[in-house]
């Protein structure tokens, strides 16, 4: 008999398919077991099917660092990864130094359909929101749910103030994913209920961001993270000591909580430690990733507070916000006055001064411009000069550009008094000469008025062959200013 071939019309069947088959089991080495010993059929199928069987998921414990502050040499060590003792029943409990307790769920919420579901609805529903800090957009998009709220969201509403802005909440049966995990949530916090709502929050892309703070505003006890979805690499959530400078024996610790972990914060810890979502790289073109996009669910208990007004505005838009650019490096730029007062926002929107920092630029590019808030101590203003105190992590590197090839710099200084606050423009100014190693002291020198700097975007400099010009003088450290 012929075997089948692909040309032929009819098409194969079962007996032909296994015929086709048998010749590649020959193949394979057999066993020297008598014929008796030999592995039914019916055995065979049933470890085919054992090992198609779905395997049970255990849930891995997230990357934590951990680096100490070694008082005698008044410095902290670097991270390094951290295996806490306490891993018990899929929980880790990290006491801290100073009070409170940090607690880990890893893989809380493992059932990935359940994950799909919640991220469905939220793409499908209409209630993210922005707000703003000191007039501009807060870099994530958020809204609060509670079971107490009406239908109207006009009408007065539980929300939650946490100082720069106002939000209030919308009914909890809106995301029904989020209904659900609420009383999982109780049970988990052990408390009646999240008095102030449930905070969801979407970080569009690896821009997106939430800078250090406490979640002490409403008096919270308790803030339970859920992490819905996340990149593989996980966002780091960073933990650091509160204002007073550390002691020694000090910890901070680094926690990249992946899809489905979760984390538990108490109020102690609040009183005593901040906490913030730390930035990832951007694109090379400056875009903001979108495949580092993360969404996350906070419980919170704490005071409970009616708000009338929600200071947020809709947003139907989630995907990363286009990168803000700088004007062209001087000051001839469109709309830009010497002696003329702007906000923050103005500053930001137009392309003087991008950030809310005092330095606005970058190693790459350098620094554009400067505000000066006259409130750090290394600081001196004689107005036609000043020294200007960065530290390398924040903003001296982006001076550093500026230097060798004397780019000319805007200074806006901060105007007290009134309702908004301010901003003059001053100028540009040139950096002459610098000092310090972490935190370095520039000297700048103001251009006479009326001289007109229109210099195009300068290509990055590698930092490390620029000349550290100063750094070993000490007439420098001594004097402040040196005309």
């Amino acid at each position: 008999m012929k075997a089948p071939t692909t040309s032929s019309k009819k098409k194969l069947t079962k007996s032909a398919v296994l015929s086709c088959t048998k010749p590649a089991k020959k193949i394979r080495p057999t066993s020297s077991a008598p014929a008796c010993q030999k592995p039914s059929l019916k055995k065979k199928k049933k470890r085919i099917v054992a090992k198609k069987a779905p395997s049970v998921k255990v849930s891995q414990p997230p990357l934590i660092q951990r680096r100490h502050f070694d008082g005698k040499k008044g410095e902290w060590s670097p991270f390094r990864s951290f295996e806490p003792e306490t891993w018990q029943n899929d929980t880790i409990t990290i006491p801290l130094q100073r009070g409170g307790t940090l607690t880990l769920y890893p893989g809380w919420l493992n059932d990935e359909r359940e994950r799909r579901g919640i991220v469905r609805e939220l793409n499908k529903c209409d209630l993210f929101r922005v707000y703003q800090t000191q007039s501009t957009n807060q870099p994530r998009a958020q809204f609060l749910l509670h079971k107490q709220a009406k239908d109207d969201f006009k009408a007065p509403n539980p929300g939650y103030d946490y100082r720069v802005a106002k939000m209030k909440a919308f009914p909890l049966k809106r995301v029904k994913g989020i209904e659900q995990m609420w009383d999982r949530a109780l049970e988990i916090c052990q408390v009646g209920d999240f008095r102030i709502g449930a905070n969801v929050i979407y970080y569009r892309g690896s821009n997106d961001r939430i800078h250090y703070h406490a979640d002490d505003n409403q008096g919270e006890s308790v803030i339970f993270a859920v992490v819905v979805n996340a990149s593989r690499s996980g966002r780091c959530v960073s933990i650091k000591v509160k204002e007073k400078g550390p002691e020694d024996g000090d910890s901070e610790y680094k926690i990249f909580p992946g899809s489905g972990d979760a984390y538990l914060m108490d109020g102690l810890m609040q009183q005593n430690y901040i906490h913030a979502v730390l930035p990832k790289k951007n694109l090379e073109d400056g875009c903001s990733d979108p495949r580092e996009a993360r969404v996350v669910v906070i419980f919170r208990d704490g005071l409970q507070k009616t708000l009338k007004e929600d200071t947020g505005t809709p947003i139907y838009d989630l995907r990363p916000p286009p990168p803000l650019k700088a004007k062209p490096f001087g000051n001839c730029v469109e709309g830009l006055v010497e002696g003329k007062l702007y906000t923050r926002a103005e500053m930001i929107q137009h392309g003087y001064h991008l950030t809310q920092q005092g330095v606005s630029g970058s190693r790459k590019r350098g620094c554009e411009a400067i505000s000066l808030s006259g409130e750090y101590k290394g600081d001196d203003d004689t107005f036609d000069a000043l020294v200007y105190t960065a530290n390398l992590k924040s903003g001296a590197r982006a001076m550093l550009v500026n230097f060798p090839q004397k780019i000319p710099i805007r200074v806006f200084r901060k105007q007290k008094g009134g309702a908004k606050v301010l901003h003059r423009y001053d100028g540009v100014y040139r950096i002459i000469r610098f000092f310090g190693e972490k935190s370095v002291s520039f000297f700048l020198k103001r251009n006479p008025v009326g001289t007109r700097f229109d210099e195009n975007r300068v290509e990055a400099h590698n930092l490390r062959k620029l000349p550290l010009y100063g750094l070993d003088t000490k007439e420098h450290k001594q004097k402040r200013i040196v005309k």
